[in-house]
């Protein structure tokens, strides 16, 4: 082996030994969080409550469609663009796996714009569940009990030692909760854009990343 040979193989060895390891543990963590993603949203966009009553008897097909609902074409355009993004993710995820300088793009353009869908829909969920909530409890205060029944069920619990009641939450309780989930919810799903957004837009990132071909 002559000097050039040794020399360019000590090279390597020190780029080797030099190369950091969080592209792969991000690259890694993105594939898997794109196939959970890919999966999720196939399902969704695919098993509509249409499609799935479609598959019932026709006497449980409008019980099925009046519980659930139908897909708009605002619910099926979300379904798309979850698509697209966690198909972007693991195009970048695998291209930071194989150290090229293309993925810091891709995953930067995945991160913003699920950083922004996040803060956008979140408070919009919440809305959402909290307008749901008031519907049902509207249609159970329209709904009045058999007297009769109710007679009998607090014949029976008392017989029994018990009470027929259930505690009941109150309405502030249950705003708490479902503004907290939601909350809890959004920002989960800020975690991996923002740690994925840090790593590849530091200074260290950069460098290593603008090394790559």
């Amino acid at each position: 082996m002559n000097e050039t040979e040794q020399f360019n193989n000590d090279d390597v060895k020190v780029q080797i030994q030099h190369e950091p390891a969080w592209p792969t543990v991000l690259g890694v963590i993105g594939i898997v969080w794109a196939s959970i993603g890919i999966l999720a949203s196939g399902c969704a966009f695919f098993l509509t409550p249409e499609m799935v009553a479609s598959w019932m008897p026709e006497e449980e097909q409008e019980k099925m469609l009046a519980e659930f609902g139908q897909s708009s074409g605002f619910d099926i355009g979300l379904q798309i663009v979850d698509l697209i993004l966690a198909a972007l993710l693991l195009w970048g995820s695998i291209c930071l796996i194989r150290r090229l300088s293309g993925s810091r793009r891709l995953l930067n353009i995945w991160a913003m714009v699920s950083v922004l869908l996040t803060v956008i829909f979140t408070p919009v969920a919440i809305m959402e569940q909290l307008e749901a909530h008031k519907a049902a409890e509207s249609q159970a205060a329209e709904v009045q009990p058999d007297e009769s029944a109710e007679a009998e069920t607090e014949e029976v619990a008392e017989a029994n030692g018990g009470t027929s009641q259930m505690p009941e939450i109150s309405d502030e309780a249950t705003t708490a909760i479902t503004v907290v989930s939601g909350a809890c919810s959004g920002v989960v799903g800020l975690i991996l854009p923002i740690i994925i957004l840090c790593f590849i837009n530091s200074s260290s990132g950069r460098r290593t990343i603008d090394s790559w071909q």
